[in-house]
């Protein structure tokens, strides 16, 4: 066992939308941490929902 953690985190932030549903809230986060895990260790990826499935930086 290692002696220490890591962690590695999908973050994004949106604005309530009666378009936008949970599932599609999670995948954008999903496709954030994926993107953190291949930069390496102890990173985060973060954006902002824009609409139309665009992230904003």
């Amino acid at each position: 066992m290692a002696p220490y953690v890591t962690a590695s985190f999908g973050i994004i932030t949106v604005n309530y939308s009666p378009e936008l549903a949970l599932e599609d809230i999670m995948h954008m986060a999903d496709r954030l941490l994926y993107k953190a895990k291949a930069g390496g260790r102890n990173r985060m990826e973060f954006a902002e929902w824009a609409g139309s499935d665009k992230l904003a930086r």
